[in-house]
């Protein structure tokens, strides 16, 4: 699924891995990938926010999955959420701000 050893993944890039290897059907990826380049699209989008919600407790907006379409930024996007403890809605960036 991954060119890489999967022990150099953190906990939320081998999630993220493993869920989109199936949802989007592709044998290979890379934490650099651009998701829509291998199929994503929005109705996978949706089911792609739902998964993370029901995985990680955070909702990341749409237009933060178009802007970081890729494996190593989508995990960036869930940890900050995690780490500062709310969502992230239509209008917010995918970081905190402090």
């Amino acid at each position: 699924m991954l060119n890489m050893d999967e022990g150099m993944l953190n906990p939320t890039e081998n999630f993220l891995v493993q869920f989109l290897s199936n949802l989007l059907q592709v044998k290979e990826i890379e934490l650099q990938d651009n998701l829509f380049n291998l199929g994503l699209d929005s109705v996978l989008v949706a089911r792609l926010i739902n998964r993370i919600r029901d995985e990680f407790n955070v909702e990341l907006s749409i237009l933060t999955v178009f802007q970081t379409p890729t494996i190593d930024a989508l995990a960036l996007a869930v940890q900050d959420l995690q780490r500062a403890g709310k969502d992230c809605g239509p209008n917010d960036e995918h970081t905190a701000k402090e």
